[in-house]
């Protein structure tokens, strides 16, 4: 069996039900432990860490380092930030245009890690920094900017 072949073979167990691997925009910084449901189009900037059994819903966004455990759901629209803009510089406009894109490297970010068996609902936001802990539900259109603890249930504008 070829290289290529076992890295079909591969892919195929770990990303079901992705057709066409194609649209999802940085599908080699995504690294699975398992079986999972990936549903286009994902984007992911940075690295992200998945557990077995766990799904993204579709339209979701993942930048910086995001870990999501075992058997979690995330909805779509959700998006995930482990970074954000510099805010003690005179701009905050990363564009590449402005200063040859170098205001980039001065983005801050810090790791998400949601646990297993977390429920995250449609068009929910996780901040940079952010720890769910196992079981938890985030609740649709939430933004998440504090850590929650295991088995809460968080809804709302700040969550």
């Amino acid at each position: 069996m070829t290289w290529r072949n076992m890295k079909s073979r591969l892919r195929r167990s770990l990303y079901r039900h992705v057709q066409p691997p194609s649209s999802i925009d940085g599908l080699r910084n995504l690294t699975a432990s398992g079986p999972n449901q990936l549903v286009p189009p994902l984007l992911v900037r940075g690295h992200v860490e998945l557990g077995a059994h766990s799904t993204f819903g579709g339209n979701n966004r993942c930048f910086g380092e995001v870990s999501v455990g075992r058997y979690t759901q995330i909805g779509p629209f959700a998006c995930l930030y482990g970074v954000d803009h510099p805010t003690s510089l005179l701009t905050s406009y990363l564009n590449d245009s402005l200063f040859a894109g170098r205001l980039k490297e001065q983005m801050v970010g810090k790791p998400i890690t949601v646990g297993n068996d977390v429920w995250v609902g449609h068009g929910a936001l996780i901040l940079k920094g952010v720890t769910i802990g196992d079981g938890a539900v985030i609740g649709a259109g939430s933004v998440v900017s504090n850590s929650v603890q295991d088995f809460a249930i968080a809804a709302g504008n700040p969550a």
